[in-house]
């Protein structure tokens, strides 16, 4: 072939990629308020597919037989190969039993002898109310006064559960232990955006939790924040939502960011053990009854977990919605990459996805049994 003949053939290729140069150009820009979120996790899906890795993929889920995907929860099959993705995505090996419990961060895992259960309780995932319940399964609670409410949070966390950390006294030495022994063990994970949005609320607005500490956190957000916008009397106790994310991923990586917004999978015992249950809190009230049915009691989870609301009309999933689709593309980026292992254990759908906060699964291959 001349060269000549090898230019025409180059010119004739570029003029047939256009069109397609165009149309991938089009999908993204056709929709000024679509999520960046959202189509990276597609391409990103493309290439984990190919690649062998894993998928976090960001299709419409499918529904089974007319029914609501809400009365299909994914199964732990399902859910356990996304976590030993999630490791594997981490760069640890994958595991399917351990019996060691030497967790990077222990005070926030508990183990309960009495009904020789382990939980690792991850902030804003529901861990409070796991916590009063394997509380008064323990029968740590007989003798108290304390009862299900929010004004019992700093007691639950503080005077009645620390014995029972396994950054206490040989708390890892008897998890190991028991771990030989058929204990269960169990953690709750919820949708990254609905959690950041939920701890913003209670955590940092004045709102909610009372706690001094986050009172501190509050108010040096809201100073920081005003000082790099050139706003004057930096007076402000709490930040504006839109200040929060914007602070955010500028100082994840300072011991000043409080576990209620750090990644959760953090707070899980990987790569060293490996949980018998991760429950999706967007179906926690399907899984506490296999949950309380394993450790015998007759106690029951108190609040909003053990209700049947639907988490997509949730008041945290509707303002995750509403704040964050008003935020610049290119921040929602910068917190996604943040939290992108915690998505992955899930493959939790995104805040402009149809179902949004649930996992998005096909139940047709993965239905609880």
């Amino acid at each position: 072939m001349t060269s000549e003949n090898i230019r025409r053939q180059l010119k004739r290729a570029a003029l047939l990629l256009v069109p397609l140069t165009l149309t991938l150009m089009l999908l993204f820009l056709d929709d000024p308020n679509k999520s960046i979120c959202g189509e990276i996790a597609i391409l990103r899906s493309k290439f984990w597919e190919s690649s062998g890795n894993l998928k976090l993929t960001q299709h419409t889920t499918q529904h089974l037989n007319n029914k609501s995907i809400l009365d299909v929860p994914p199964s732990q099959e399902w859910i356990q190969k996304r976590l030993q993705e999630t490791r594997i995505m981490l760069g640890y090996p994958a595991i399917t039993h351990s019996t060691i419990w030497n967790c990077s961060q222990p005070r926030h895992t508990y183990y309960f002898p009495n009904i020789n259960t382990i939980f690792t309780g991850i902030p804003k995932s529901g861990c409070s109310n796991w916590i009063l319940l394997l509380l008064q399964a323990e029968g740590a609670l007989d003798n108290s006064t304390v009862q299900p409410g929010a004004n019992e949070v700093d007691i639950v966390h503080t005077e009645y559960s620390n014995k029972y950390r396994l950054d206490r006294n040989d708390n890892p030495a008897r998890a190991t232990r028991a771990a030989r022994r058929n204990v269960l063990s169990f953690t709750v994970v919820r949708n990254p955006w609905v959690r950041l949005v939920s701890g913003y609320m209670d955590k940092l607005t004045g709102q909610g939790d009372k706690n001094r500490r986050f009172d501190y956190l509050a108010g040096f957000i809201a100073r920081d924040m005003n000082k790099r916008d050139g706003v004057r009397g930096w007076t402000a106790k709490y930040p504006t939502f839109d200040q929060f994310v914007r602070w955010l991923p500028d100082n994840m990586g300072r011991g000043i960011v409080n576990d209620h917004f750090t990644p959760q999978y953090r707070t899980l015992c990987i790569p060293a053990a490996n949980y018998d249950y991760v429950l999706p809190l967007e179906f926690a009230s399907y899984y506490s009854t296999e949950i309380i049915q394993k450790i015998n009691t007759t106690f029951q989870l108190w609040g909003s977990y053990d209700k049947t609301a639907d988490p997509r009309t949730q008041t945290s999933a509707l303002k995750a919605k509403e704040w964050l689709s008003g935020q610049d593309p290119a921040l929602i980026d910068r917190i996604y990459k943040i939290f992108e292992p915690d998505f992955a254990l899930m493959n939790y759908s995104s805040f402009d996805h149809p179902d949004f906060p649930l996992p998005l699964y096909n139940p047709d291959n993965y239905i609880h049994t």
